[in-house]
């Protein structure tokens, strides 16, 4: 079970990270108290399930996505997928061939 809560305590590490912000920012943007994050991410409290939901509506991603290991950067995924959900086809064509091209590399390995 502390596998668990070490993951959810690096990903809103990773997430802080990503957008900038502290995780005291983050614990009063989702109207918590100033160390309540802080206290998450060194495991001197358990996060329940529906406060973990607000750090995900806060950062804009899915459940899924938070907990989903193999996605590095869900928040900029998120803003991709969005991204290419409105693009032409031919420009979806142009992209997918740039993206062949580019080297194959395992960037869980990062």
């Amino acid at each position: 079970m502390d596998k668990l809560f070490d993951f959810i305590g690096n990903r809103i590490l990773q997430l802080c990270q990503r957008k900038d912000i502290t995780v005291k920012a983050l614990s009063k943007a989702i109207g918590k108290s100033n160390s309540y994050i802080s206290n998450v991410v060194t495991n001197e409290i358990k996060i329940p399930a529906y406060a973990v939901q607000d750090i995900c509506d806060y950062f804009g991603i899915t459940m899924h996505e938070f907990f989903d290991e193999s996605i590095i950067a869900p928040d900029l995924l998120k803003t991709a997928v969005d991204l290419l959900l409105d693009m032409e086809d031919r420009d979806l064509d142009a992209l997918y061939v740039l993206i062949e091209r580019m080297p194959k590399h395992d960037i869980r390995k990062v």
